[in-house]
């Protein structure tokens, strides 16, 4: 007879790779041979957080783990750095150590994500340059020209994300991704407020085996009709994420843009910033800009709008848009921070034959309404709560009743994402519905705009 013990240590770091990290606390209590297993997934990543930081340094962190025992080196594949801990309004002086010093022993690392604005990057920098497996990188960008200057030296990177990058950034960009061309496949710039067109055509040029591209920044930076023409240099994308304002230069309708050829497109994201004004032209400038693209897309899979007015007849209108060019392709529909209409719900559903995952912010109050726009769905498995606070007031939560409810209403949906909680419904031999719930791991938070995995 075979125990868990005598497992071959392959097969427990296989078993030990799908748990969460609360799960492999208690496994790799268990026994010795448990705790061998289980060690490569708990230091495979190291993230600080604010209740990390909260309780620094009274309680140890990953990175002391790892100097105390430089051994686990070996394991760690990816850093994440969300906030910093603070001395006298400044970076700790003994985590800014811990972190140099643990990124220098960790020669396996593949991604490293650094998101704080406390001045922290200057030290890594020099560090990083030497880690030849770096395939991942995002920073907070807001760097001097010095430091700057050391990104250059980071030429084998295949994602790259800059937070808010500063002008001496986005200067050494073009010249940063001409020495990339040849990995890199991913490039995402957020919340710049000095990027431009001239920048950004000078970065394309390099990038023709871009498959993903995210330029989210503030309406006054750069306009989308100015990205619609530059996706003309990256004809691979499969991900496309950008900006839309209210047209700074109206289209010539005698002198369209050019339609892109995107052939490979598979996912599309719109942050339409002009929502936060009120205008009542935001959807119609949203629904010019998909008829624009709409020649260019071939099978979209996956969606995602930012954008509030949707509660009107425009916004309804912008929906059945959606409906009419991609019902027979889209599997994942994501509004951030948007009220649907049911008639517009109810549409999509019946509509879109391969629709899986919906997430939106749940219409508590309208619950019954809700769960019956769903119903004409046959494919949709999975419903996510993305609470955008689109309403003023407490707002209910979500409950058992409320999710037994959508689960009899939509037969075929079987889990309910809800905050940190997921709901999980199956149907025994009798036909009766079970639901359990269970409490998600937290994982590192990607972009909204961001494709899924």
């Amino acid at each position: 007879m075979v125990s868990a013990d005598s497992l071959n240590l392959d097969v427990l770091e296989l078993i030990c790779s799908f748990l969460n990290n609360n799960d492999l606390a208690a496994v790799a209590l268990v026994s010795k041979s448990f705790l061998a297993g289980a060690i490569p997934s708990l230091y495979r990543t190291l993230s600080f957080r604010v209740h990390h930081a909260k309780r620094y340094p009274s309680v140890s962190t990953s990175f002391a783990m790892i100097l105390a025992h430089p051994n686990l080196a070996v394991h760690v594949r990816n850093i994440d750095i969300r906030v910093v801990p603070l001395l006298m309004n400044k970076p700790h002086p003994d985590f800014v150590q811990e972190c140099t010093r643990t990124l220098g022993l960790c020669n396996s690392l593949r991604s490293f994500v650094y998101t704080s604005k406390s001045v922290l990057i200057p030290s890594i920098l020099p560090v990083l340059q030497g880690k030849e497996g770096l395939k991942k990188l995002r920073i907070y960008a807001k760097l001097s020209t010095t430091q700057a200057s050391m990104l250059l030296k980071l030429d084998n990177v295949e994602r790259l994300e800059l937070d808010s990058a500063s002008w001496e950034v986005l200067d050494i960009l073009p010249r940063w991704t001409q020495e990339m061309q040849k990995t890199l496949v991913s490039l995402t710039l957020s919340m710049s407020m000095d990027l431009n067109p001239q920048v950004l055509q000078m970065t394309l040029e390099h990038l023709p085996r871009l498959q993903g591209l995210h330029i989210i920044c503030p309406e006054t930076c750069i306009d989308h009709t100015e990205i619609l023409k530059l996706v003309t240099y990256t004809p691979l994308l499969e991900s496309l994420a950008f900006t839309v304002t209210e047209m700074t230069q109206p289209l010539d309708t005698n002198n369209p843009l050019p339609t892109p050829t995107l052939v490979h497109l598979r996912h599309l994201a719109l942050d339409v910033r002009s929502c936060f004004t009120a205008s009542p032209s935001t959807p119609e400038t949203l629904l010019t800009v998909l008829t624009t693209l709409k020649a260019a897309f071939v099978s979209l899979t996956s969606i995602t709008l930012r954008i509030r007015e949707l509660t009107t007849e425009a916004g309804h209108a912008l929906m059945l848009q959606l409906v009419e060019d991609h019902a027979a392709t889209l599997r994942r529909l994501t509004f951030v921070a948007s009220g649907v209409e049911m008639r517009s719900i109810s549409a999509l559903c019946q509509r879109c034959q391969s629709l899986e995952v919906l997430s939106m912010p749940l219409p508590m109050k309208e619950i019954l309404a809700f769960s019956n726009a769903l119903a004409s769905s046959s494919t949709l498995h999975t419903l996510v709560d993305g609470d955008g606070h689109i309403a003023h007031g407490p707002r209910p939560a979500l409950n058992i009743k409320n999710v037994g409810l959508l689960m009899q209403r939509v037969p075929t949906l079987t889990r309910i994402v809800d905050d940190k909680r997921l709901w999980i419904g199956q149907r025994d031999a009798r036909g009766q519905l079970r639901i359990k719930l269970e409490r998600q791991s937290v994982e590192p938070n990607a972009q909204w705009f961001m494709p899924p995995h």
